[in-house]
């Protein structure tokens, strides 16, 4: 997991700021580790985060991991989320590492299922 590569990632596919405005809610790769989600919320807080927070959640918490077909399952996730236009809620989570602030970030977890506004769109990490 390499913070500042992932920042440069998402700095090079969200070059206009009206997609990044859009944006309202990342499935992220989230796969509960010390080093790999601190880094991936990092990276998403210094390129989308902001003010109300943009929501992460993975439906790894849902499934397990799936190896190969995770980020499948993280397309499937934001896709049915669109089209319900609600996002769920995140199960198990009790809060960020001690070390990672999400607030300052920009970014939250959804502990309850938030509705998506009509314009919305989801980024898939």
């Amino acid at each position: 997991p390499n913070s500042h590569a992932q920042q440069a990632l998402l700095e090079s596919l969200y070059t206009d700021q009206s997609l990044r405005d859009d944006v309202v809610a990342v499935e992220t790769h989230g796969t509960g580790t010390a080093v790999g989600d601190p880094a991936e919320a990092r990276a998403l807080g210094a390129v989308l985060g902001r003010k109300p927070p943009l929501l992460i959640g993975s439906v790894k918490t849902n499934i397990g991991h799936l190896e190969g077909a995770a980020g499948l399952a993280g397309v499937l996730k934001a896709v049915l989320s669109l089209k319900h236009r609600q996002f769920p809620r995140n199960l198990h989570f009790q809060g960020p590492p001690a070390d990672l602030s999400l607030p300052s970030l920009g970014l939250a977890v959804p502990t309850s299922t938030r509705p998506l506004p009509d314009q919305a769109l989801i980024g898939v990490s």
